[in-house]
């Protein structure tokens, strides 16, 4: 299962972005919840990743700057936030200690 956390991280950029902006979109997720097995085969993935836990997730808001997504899963301040601005183009957040990193 999904920590509860997590989805209510989400649920408040969701919010937020409709209410600031008027924004629609649902949230694109590219990587939830992993087993061990997968998480083991996924290239970059952490060895002890919170996704094993369902503590973490990977996506998008189609159609916003990763970077902006970044800040916003940062002003809540409940875990990492990953600021994957490659040519992957993903936000990592997640409910574990406060930290957050880029990759350009």
């Amino acid at each position: 299962a999904m920590d509860l956390r997590l989805l209510n991280v989400l649920c408040g950029m969701q919010a937020w972005l409709y209410s600031a902006h008027g924004y629609r979109e649902p949230y694109n997720a590219t990587s939830g919840y992993r087993t061990a097995h997968t998480n083991a085969t996924t290239e970059g993935a952490a060895k002890n990743s919170l996704h094993v836990r369902g503590m973490a997730i990977d996506g998008r808001f189609p159609g916003l700057p990763g970077e902006y997504v970044g800040r916003l899963a940062t002003m809540f301040q409940a875990g990492g936030v990953g600021f994957y601005l490659d040519a992957r183009n993903f936000i990592h957040t997640d409910v574990g200690r406060v930290r957050s990193w880029t990759v350009r």
